[in-house]
């Protein structure tokens, strides 16, 4: 597994970064969860730059004095399904 994720960190470089856009963040006493986006320019293997919007939903646990992350997932939002795809 650590193989795949040096693999995935090297075919990114350059470009702006990913920016949070958080629109859910709910916290406890000891675990926490943050939904949203993350948007922003990459480099992809050496590419033009390009945009780039991921959904993601990340797990945080209290250890201590503070929080770790535990889980993160992040794929590719699905295409609006709305009939004629506004809001």
């Amino acid at each position: 597994m650590t193989r795949t994720f040096h693999w995935v960190g090297r075919r990114f470089e350059g470009g702006g970064g990913l920016v949070p856009d958080d629109r859910v963040v709910c916290v406890g006493a000891d675990m926490a969860y943050i939904v949203g986006f993350e948007r922003g320019e990459v480099v992809v293997d050496g590419g033009a730059p390009q945009s780039m919007a991921l959904r993601v939903t990340h797990i945080y646990r209290r250890f201590g004095d503070g929080w770790k992350l535990v889980h993160r997932h992040a794929d590719f939002p699905p295409a609006d399904q709305r009939v004629g795809g506004g809001g």
